[in-house]
């Protein structure tokens, strides 16, 4: 491994920048960028880049590719270490350590690059080498495939075009490392903002294969930053340049001069960034297959970033985006976040659903940041605040929520906001934007990456009046193109499916806004729910039964951890004698799915994972949830969790809704009484427990009592005193049956219910609950009986206290 210097600027004139080209597999450190037919290098050759490009330094980093790409990607990380360290010892003295650097990378040649610069990012002894890169030439790299597998295949087809007959071993290093590499780019986003990206794409198949080896969606980054340049030949001789009249060389030597001359512009810039992402509290990362959003993406990159610090920011930046639900509001902010991470010295995000999960947002932050669970303080902690910041509030959609009273005061930071309100725009100070359908060719281009079908004139004919049919909404398309992918249906007949269903579409009511483009989305989603069912396998069942019960918890933060904590309360904690007294009072039934994940007996059998995680991984074939790579949280789209429940008959609402309720209390009551633990599990509960108490179809009973109050010891652990007392009461106020030996659980509501009362302050109501409460357990047990005992001292000193105010 070696850097070779293949021109230099006469002594006599100092160089302006240093330019580093890295090869690919089977390349060679001059051989690659040589013509075969000509022999021209325009490296090296005098009348290619040392006659355009007189101040530089021309490099070209020599490495085993082979075997860098055979083996394991710690190959990689070593070589890109040494790419490091060569240009460290090139570069020591002080003047060439700060001198501009470009990068030109054929083919895998770019994961080499991009390595090297994750790491100069990391490692402060190669920070020098990241500041001073001004940009990066990618030259038919391939960044992604349509997914994860398929860019096991490119990788394949770039070892078989260069190798012809690669060996084995080297096509099974590079299927079991596709997915480092592929991660290896979403890692590299967050840096991108620093470098101008040029990405060139070739548009000849190569050989034997006869197809583009990297197509252009894999070879662009598709970042705001990135120049596309197309190549009128195949990936092997995207490199090569047979004259100085080339389109493509001409436009890369030009863009290599543009880059050196607005070197002090990009200075200023990486100065400004010099503070590096601090905090990053953002739920997901953007869509790999996102696509288009130009418009809206330069629009946010022009108004939403910091304020250079020469210039003082005299009000509070607030972008207001709103539109249909489906359309792609939260994807665009995930993906302004992920790309230009390295701005803001703290990113931030709340869920503008409601009060609840704002503050629960605030949490998040808090713990992130070390602060109190307060969200007046956090937000004015990011008023004080001195470093540019980023806050999204995401779905800030109730109209009866005024988002405006969680916005820090003052006039720093950034605040980007989205709702399907549009009177949300009298929030903004810098601008709004409508966010409709999408473009036709953005639309089309989009549902072909969902469906995995190749782009061509043909394919893109016929995805054409799909897209048209599901009115170019986006999370449309990535639905359909999720069951054109499963191969449920071919696309030419994708249009007719679609119109056999509208009807049946029609009948589901909708509660939300825009009526005529959701059930469009709803029309999607039942297409795949169908094809779901008409798998008949335990499997499918499985997965539709907690779509449902999805559908009455938060659509976010859902793990498979509450249902292995539920199991286990059921079977070794006392829960198996509740859950049969739920059954005979008829309100569960045992079904082929609920036996999977509820156990209706005592047999020692220990959680299962398998079924659920089959479960998981169907709906998420569909893409009717996501799950999270990194915790494996399962979320929904707002809008099919809606769907997922008002899909349903009554009937089944309220049966999904009772097995709910029941999974989360069974869930809840895991180490109730070792508070560290209980607060921690019950902090991620709540969001859920509180949705599935928003069913306005709540009916509860004496057998339920063991549900009402794990849900209240939940809210009691926060000191939600007033959430805890209306569920208390509510429960109370349906029960009706006397008192008995068996109904002991209606005692301990209201048990839990007086101590809601004392801890709230005495009053007249909670004075009277406890007597109620002292005499119903004295018909039961002696006056001798400790709870009786208790409940008498507590009687007496509420009584004193209130006396006494």
């Amino acid at each position: 491994m070696a850097l070779t210097l293949l021109y230099s600027s006469t002594a006599a004139v100092e160089p302006q920048v240093d330019l580093v080209a890295v090869h690919g597999l089977n390349g060679a450190p001059i051989q690659t960028w040589t013509h075969p037919k000509t022999g021209a290098c325009w490296l090296k050759d005098k009348e290619f880049l040392p006659q355009d490009v007189p101040g530089a330094r021309i490099f070209t980093f020599g490495y085993d590719a082979d075997g860098c790409f055979g083996k394991t990607t710690a190959e990689i990380v070593d070589h890109a270490g040494a790419l490091l360290s060569c240009l460290i010892d090139e570069r020591e003295d002080d003047r060439a350590s700060q001198r501009p650097l470009i990068f030109i990378a054929h083919s895998l040649g770019g994961i080499v690059v991009k390595e090297a610069l994750l790491q100069a990012r990391l490692d402060q002894k190669y920070e020098c080498i990241n500041k001073a890169t001004l940009g990066i030439f990618f030259l038919g790299t391939p960044h992604r495939g349509s997914d994860k597998a398929n860019y096991g295949k490119v990788l394949a087809n770039i070892a078989t075009s260069a190798l012809n007959r690669p060996p084995p071993r080297l096509l099974g290093a590079l299927k079991t490392n596709s997915p480092t590499l592929f991660r290896l780019t979403s890692d590299f986003q967050h840096q991108l903002p620093m470098y101008q990206i040029v990405s060139v794409y070739e548009m000849k198949p190569t050989g034997p294969l006869k197809t583009l080896i990297v197509e252009k969606h894999s070879a662009l980054l598709q970042v705001t930053n990135e120049e596309a340049i197309s190549s009128d030949t195949n990936h092997e001789s995207i490199c090569k340049f047979e004259a100085r009249d080339n389109p493509v060389y001409k436009k890369i030597s030009k863009r290599v001069n543009r880059m050196v001359k607005q070197h002090g512009a990009t200075s200023e810039r990486i100065s400004n960034m010099a503070m590096k992402n601090k905090y990053y509290n953002v739920p997901r990362s953007a869509s790999s297959q996102f696509t288009g959003r130009e418009a809206i993406a330069q629009r946010l990159l022009d108004t939403c970033s910091p304020t250079s610090p020469s210039r003082a920011q005299t009000v509070q930046k607030r972008f207001v985006l709103y539109g249909l639900g489906g359309s792609g509001k939260t994807q665009v902010c995930l993906k302004f976040a992920q790309d230009h991470r390295e701005k803001y010295w703290g990113v931030f995000w709340l869920d503008g659903s409601s009060h609840q999960t704002i503050n629960q947002g605030f949490q998040g932050i808090a713990d992130m940041c070390g602060l109190k669970h307060d969200a007046s303080q956090i937000v004015q902690w990011l008023s004080r605040c001195e470093h540019p910041w980023l806050l999204i509030i995401d779905n800030a959609d109730d109209p009866a929520l005024d988002v405006s009273q969680y916005f820090p005061p003052g006039n720093r930071g950034t605040v980007l906001l989205t709702s399907r309100n549009p009177d949300c725009k009298v929030h903004a100070t810098i601008g709004f934007f409508k966010l409709d359908q999408m473009p036709r060719d953005d639309a089309v281009t989009l549902l072909l990456k969902y469906a995995d079908i190749e782009t061509s004139e043909a394919t893109r004919h016929s995805a054409e009046p799909v897209a048209e049919t599901l009115g170019f909404l986006a999370l449309a398309l990535a639905q359909a193109g999720a069951y054109i992918r499963q191969g449920l249906c071919r696309l030419e007949e994708y249009c007719e499916e679609y119109l056999r269903r509208r009807e049946e579409l029609l009948k589901y009511r909708s509660v939300q806004a825009q009526y005529e483009y959701e059930y469009t989305v709803y029309t999607t989603w039942e297409i795949s729910f169908a094809a779901i069912g008409q798998m008949e396998s335990q499997t499918s069942r499985n997965a539709l039964w907690l779509l449902h019960v999805f559908s009455f918890w938060h659509f976010q933060g859902i793990s498979e951890d509450i249902f292995k904590d539920s199991w286990v309360n059921i079977r070794e904690k006392g829960w198996l004698e509740h859950l049969t007294k739920l059954k005979e009072w008829g309100w569960l039934e045992q079904t082929s799915e609920t036996s999977t994940f509820i156990p209706w007996d005592g047999d020692p059998t220990t959680w299962n994972p398998k079924p659920f995680q089959e479960a998981i991984a169907l709906l998420s074939s569909f893409s009717l949830i996501s799950v999270d790579d990194v915790k494996r949280h399962i979320s929904l789209h707002p809008l099919v969790h809606t769907w997922a429940q008002d899909r349903l008959t009554v009937t089944a609402r309220s049966r999904f809704w009772r097995l709910a309720t029941t999974t989360l209390a069974a869930s809840s009551s895991w180490k109730r009484f070792e508070n560290f633990f209980y607060v921690k599990q019950i902090r991620r509960l709540m969001p859920h427990i509180t949705c599935s108490l928003n069913y306005t179809n709540a009916e509860w009973d004496p057998a339920t009592t063991v549900i009402v109050r794990e849900f209240m010891y939940a809210y009691g652990a926060f000191r939600l005193w007033r959430e805890c007392r209306d569920l208390g009461e509510g429960c109370l106020e349906q029960i009706t049956v006397e008192l008995d030996d068996e109904h002991l659980g209606v005692l301990d509501v209201m048990k839990v219910l007086g101590d809601a009362y004392q801890c709230s302050g005495p009053s007249k109501k909670s004075i009277d609950l406890i007597e109620q409460l002292l005499k119903s357990w004295e018909k039961l047990f002696s006056d001798e009986h400790p709870i009786v005992v208790a409940l008498a001292d507590m009687l007496r000193e509420m009584n004193e206290e209130q006396r006494g105010t």
